[in-house]
């Protein structure tokens, strides 16, 4: 995405892999019942950890408002998605 300049598509890719992380990681804790709309809630409430909520928070609000920012806010993006997986990572171990 970063080489085509898709900013866009890969912001809206890397956001459904984590919500797609986020659903799996709820099967830990016996949820099932997940939809796109309610995974961060849901994930939240299982996996209170504050990094969780800050890189959830922070990837919710990248969007840009100017296509100025589309580059910017698709490194923050993958930045955010890394940052996800090595948090994740840590529950895994």
């Amino acid at each position: 995405g970063l080489q085509h300049k898709r900013y866009l598509e890969l912001i809206e890719t890397l956001k459904q892999q984590i919500k797609m992380l986020m659903a799996t990681a709820l099967l830990l804790h016996g949820q099932w019942n997940v939809t796109a709309e309610t995974v961060g809630d849901q994930f939240e409430d299982a996996f209170p950890d504050p990094e969780f909520k800050q890189v959830w928070s922070e990837f919710s609000r990248l969007l840009p408002a100017h296509s100025d920012d589309e580059h910017r806010s698709a490194l923050e993006a993958v930045w955010l998605f890394e940052s996800f997986i090595r948090q994740l990572r840590s529950y895994a171990q």
